[in-house]
Parts: C-alpha cells; sequence; structure tokens
C-alpha cells in the first residue's frame, strides 16, 4: 500500500541520515530496486536487516563495488514511483 511505502521511505531516509548512507529507491508498483552507497561493513549491516524483514522478500544483490564517488551523494533515499 502506498502509506506502507511513505512509512519506509521515511524510515530509510532518517536511519540513512544517521549512518552517512546515501542511495535510490525505485518502484514500478510491484518491484523495488534499490541503490545504497556507504562505507561497506555499515551498508551490509543494513542489507542484512532489509534482508530479514518480513515486509522484503526476494531480496537480490546485483551488484557490490567501491567507487570513487557516490552518486546519490546528497540524497539520505531518494524516491521515485516509475
Amino acid at each position: 500500500a502506498p502509506q506502507h511505502i511513505a512509512e519506509i521511505v521515511e524510515a530509510a531516509r532518517d536511519h540513512n541520515e544517521r549512518h552517512d548512507i546515501t542511495g535510490l529507491l525505485l518502484f514500478n508498483g510491484i518491484n523495488f530496486l534499490q541503490t545504497l552507497e556507504g562505507e561497506a561493513k555499515i551498508v551490509e549491516h543494513l542489507m542484512d536487516r532489509i534482508a530479514a524483514d518480513a515486509r522484503h522478500s526476494g531480496v537480490v544483490v546485483i551488484a557490490k563495488e567501491t567507487v570513487d564517488e557516490r552518486a546519490f551523494d546528497g540524497w539520505s533515499m531518494a524516491y521515485v514511483r516509475l
């Protein structure tokens, strides 16, 4: 439901600001695609939390890499509904 998505996005923004995580969340009405940026251990811990959350299923990591610059610097969690 849209209300639940808004709650998740707001909670993500709050959490990510406190932990210096940036990223993007895309939703096409069925599936989500998310990019997370930050210190590796912090992002890995967050991914563990996401995978353990009963609201999520079928969590798949597509890529994991080290980058020189963040693509979403300044965005604690940008959200786009496609």
